[in-house]
């Protein structure tokens, strides 16, 4: 039987395979880093168009809301009746008196977080509204395929829920 001795050398023809692990390795970490920045920019444009989407969403929620606000409650019932209104005040006055129905921002400030409304152009391009079949329902609004940030749709079209089922004014 042989006998295999263990040196410190390394065999002959290993010097090749360790040069090949020192570019793999630099190669890897150059693909990283490319990767690493390649998805922060992507995420980072994904986070603006949720956030413009947002706007826009909004932007359209606070005209139909207080469109309802200036008309005893009835909701605009088109894409026209909307525009005529435009963006709508700065205020309204009905605000919600029972929190267990839902409530809605009586301020343009706070239903936008703060964000300068966006034109109707803008808004309906992107959005998609469902008209309400007469002006006691209110509209729903839905992102065109657009990313949004995590909840506005609902928030939203609860606003307009929650104003339309308020109960306080006659229609």
């Amino acid at each position: 039987m042989s006998q295999v001795r263990v040196t410190g050398d390394l065999p002959s023809g290993t010097e090749g395979g360790t040069r090949f692990m020192k570019w793999f390795l630099v190669v890897l970490a150059i693909s990283s880093v490319v990767t690493f920045g390649v998805g922060w920019i992507v995420v980072d444009r994904a986070r603006a168009s949720a956030h413009e989407t947002d706007v826009r969403i909004r932007t359209l929620s606070w005209a139909a809301l207080s469109y309802a606000a200036a008309f005893d409650g009835s909701f605009p019932t088109s894409e026209a009746q909307l525009r005529a209104w435009g963006t709508g005040p700065e205020s309204i006055a009905i605000a919600p008196t029972d929190p267990t129905l839902g409530t809605w921002p009586t301020r343009q400030v706070d239903a936008l977080h703060g964000e300068t409304p966006r034109s109707l152009d803008d808004a309906l391009h992107s959005i998609i509204v469902a008209w309400g079949t007469s002006s006691a329902m209110p509209p729903f609004l839905k992102p065109d395929g657009l990313p949004t940030q995590l909840g506005t749709s609902d928030e939203v079209n609860g606003w307009l829920y929650a104003f339309g089922h308020r109960g306080s004014v006659a229609r």
